[in-house]
């Protein structure tokens, strides 16, 4: 009888203690799940706000400061001249023109010897001077040509685009570089074959819209 008694007591302490157990495991299920509940409703909220929309909050706070550095390296990169409408011009180099523009008509080339159109305007310059912008625009080339020698094309928007031809091999602008109205682009040389009896000039020329027109009168009508 009393080893009878010993086994239900021993089972009476077995279950006492596997209650416990229960009672501690049930008790940690049940903070799991209003954690887990609270998480839920948590992030339900948010996405109901607008909050998130597939994606987390670090990658947001990520994408921010992305996009932050982004802005400031732009502004830091920007150039300091920016194009605008209100465009002024100015003759690109100070001097006698000693060739008009021939608006389509033949002259005789001293350089050649025979009868060819004159589409810009030579104005008589030192070797070595200044060459200026003539308009606020756009650098889109910088070529060295087999009959005009180092030349600068600009654009000035609404179709206009001047060109500098004859120039020396230094050049202060690239492609792609926005000027102003008498900036520095350039000097006068002496690299244009097709003028090379002329006395040291800037090869002047415009466009608008396609055709060549004449560079004072565009200068003037738009100083």
């Amino acid at each position: 009888m009393k080893k009878a008694s010993d086994v239900f007591s021993g089972v009476l302490k077995a279950v006492k203690a596997k209650r416990v157990l229960l009672i501690i495991l049930a008790v940690f299920l049940l903070i799991g799940f209003i954690s887990y509940w609270s998480y839920q409703r948590t992030m339900q909220k948010l996405l109901d706000g607008g909050i998130l929309s597939g994606t987390s909050v670090s990658s947001i706070a990520a994408d921010t400061t992305k996009e932050d550095v982004t802005e400031e390296e732009t502004t830091e990169a920007e150039p300091a001249t920016q194009v605008s409408d209100n465009m002024g011009f100015a003759l690109p180099s100070e001097g006698e023109i000693i060739n008009e523009f021939s608006d389509g008509e033949l002259v005789k080339s001293k350089t050649l010897g025979y009868w060819i159109t004159h589409d810009g305007v030579d104005i008589q310059a030192e070797d070595g001077a200044d060459v200026l912008s003539a308009g606020e625009g756009e650098v889109i080339d910088i070529y060295d040509d087999t009959r005009w020698g180092v030349c600068i094309e600009i654009d000035h928007k609404n179709g206009v685009f001047s060109y500098y031809f004859g120039l020396g091999e230094d050049i202060e602008v690239s492609v792609g570089d926005l000027v102003v109205t008498g900036q520095r682009i350039g000097f006068v040389g002496d690299t244009a074959e097709i003028e090379s009896k002329e006395e040291t000039h800037l090869h002047f020329a415009m466009k608008q819209n396609g055709e060549w027109i004449n560079p004072i009168e565009y200068i003037e009508e738009n100083s």
